[in-house]
């Protein structure tokens, strides 16, 4: 019974311990899958730079493309039993980034969602929300009001404003003034919140939802020219492509 204090005081330090260990393992475990895509992605970049003129660019690229979609799977398989944990955060953008379009990157935002709102790293998913349907705008509407600074709830604000530019105009609008009014300064790109907020506006007005199509002129297949105005009163369908 003379061992029972050292007993229970190894085992207390053991049990505080515990978390810190399992965070490094978490945070080595995605460094590792961090590295391997890296490398897979250098190979690929490497591959594409070497194909000659007469070789099929396509055939290299589909064998040497890193599969974005497992690489996301695996980061957030790394987090199953510990999505709240700090090391977390850093699988969970990863996921998202790779991809945004896919159930495993709206399960990721989903967790980013629910643990990690206050994570001022999770601006880098800032971009991807507009594209991720109502997982997306879930978290883009938490980190607006609760995100971890300014910068944060800014930028989740104005992915908030093109979530809802198509599904609700009203409060797209809304969200823009308000950010005006509270992020003008927030940097963006190579401007401000501010300035796109405005332009956002400003472009709603024009060319929303509701308002009339811009002129549109151009020649048919046959060479005849037209203008989208031609078809003024009919059901049109505008295909807007590019080949480079």
């Amino acid at each position: 019974m003379k061992q029972l204090p050292f007993i229970l005081g190894f085992a207390t330090t053991l049990a505080l311990a515990a978390p810190a260990f399992g965070q490094d393992a978490l945070a080595d475990k995605v460094k590792a899958i961090q590295k391997e895509y890296q490398a897979a992605a250098t190979e690929y970049s490497t591959a594409i730079r070497a194909v000659k003129l007469n070789e099929d660019r396509a055939a290299v690229a589909k064998e040497k493309m890193p599969d974005r979609a497992k690489f996301a799977a695996r980061y957030l398989e790394a987090v199953s039993g510990a999505p709240a944990d700090p090391a977390a955060a850093e699988a969970l953008i990863q996921a998202v980034t790779l991809d945004f379009r896919g159930s495993t990157g709206a399960k990721a935002i989903a967790l980013l969602a629910a643990h990690h709102v206050s994570n001022p790293r999770i601006t880098n998913v800032m971009t991807y929300l507009p594209y991720t349907g109502e997982a997306g705008e879930k978290l883009a509407r938490a980190l607006s009001e609760k995100g971890a600074d300014r910068d944060v709830r800014g930028k989740a604000s104005m992915a908030l404003a093109k979530i809802l530019k198509d599904t609700n105009p009203a409060e797209a609008e809304n969200t823009l003034k308000l950010i005006i009014e509270k992020y003008a300064d927030v940097s963006a790109g190579r401007g401000t919140l501010g300035e796109q907020a405005q332009k956002d506006i400003d472009h709603a007005k024009k060319f929303g939802t509701g308002k009339p199509a811009p002129e549109i002129a151009g020649q048919d297949i046959d060479g005849k020219d037209f203008k989208l105005s031609d078809y003024r009163g009919k059901v049109v369908m505008i295909d807007f492509w590019g080949d480079w």
